[in-house]
């Protein structure tokens, strides 16, 4: 994810009660509690965090959820707890592929258009038919 990222848990149900939500969200990086800004949107259905300061490079995120959430009619919310990990800093870390179809080692018909996700952006001038390699497994042709 990348450092700018934005915390968004959803819920179904009846609107969330705003009172009960700020005290319940709890977000970590690398395992020290991050300041921001908590909001409800979508008819009070979703919950946003906007930390102060966009999050480190490369670090964990945990979200915490705790019961203490009710929607408008006084029902409890589950707990809810998540993670995930921000990106490198890409002045320094190359791009990882995160995604690609069709997948690694797959049978697929001949007229496939191979795809690639990246976690960062890259240079175009670095897509060149030198840089980009297809293989076919099954003959060990390129």
């Amino acid at each position: 994810m990348p450092a700018t990222t934005l915390v968004t848990l959803f819920t179904n149900g009846n609107p969330l009660n705003p009172a009960t939500v700020t005290g319940a969200l709890h977000v970590s990086q690398n395992g020290v509690l991050v300041a921001g800004t908590i909001q409800l949107s979508g008819n009070n259905q979703a919950i946003q965090f906007t930390p102060t300061v966009p999050f480190n490079f490369g670090a964990l995120v945990q979200c915490f959820l705790d019961s203490s959430v009710q929607d408008v009619s006084g029902n409890v919310l589950q707990s809810y707890s998540g993670q995930f990990t921000i990106q490198g800093d890409p002045a320094t870390t190359g791009p990882v592929a995160v995604a690609m179809n069709p997948p690694n080692n797959a049978t697929v018909p001949l007229n496939v258009v191979p795809q690639v996700q990246y976690d960062q952006v890259l240079a175009a001038g670095t897509v060149i038919a030198g840089n980009v390699v297809l293989t076919d497994n099954t003959v060990g042709e390129r």
